[in-house]
């Protein structure tokens, strides 16, 4: 699956503010929606990427809408149906 041929982290942990970077690494060239919710369930981020084999950079990411404070999901959807996920925490 692709979410096998790619992998990704997400920092400063906990978040500080509502912007951040995300390392993304692909194996393989590959096309991912990237979507990060609240622990609610709430959309907060929607952005697609195409990936390159061999990619393995950071990406700074600024939120369609503020961070809140708790748990957040970030969430990779891949073209062949597989997905791969990570919590991390916002705090003040």
């Amino acid at each position: 699956s692709y979410a096998q041929m790619f992998d990704f982290t997400v920092f400063p942990v906990p978040h500080v503010g509502d912007t951040y970077s995300v390392n993304m690494q692909s194996a393989v060239d590959l096309d991912c929606v990237y979507s990060v919710y609240d622990f609610n369930g709430n959309l907060l981020h929607r952005a697609r990427f195409r990936l390159e084999q061999g990619h393995n950079r950071d990406h700074y990411i600024i939120p369609d809408n503020p961070l809140p404070n708790g748990l957040i999901l970030h969430r990779f959807d891949f073209d062949d149906g597989s997905a791969k996920t990570a919590l991390t925490l916002k705090t003040e």
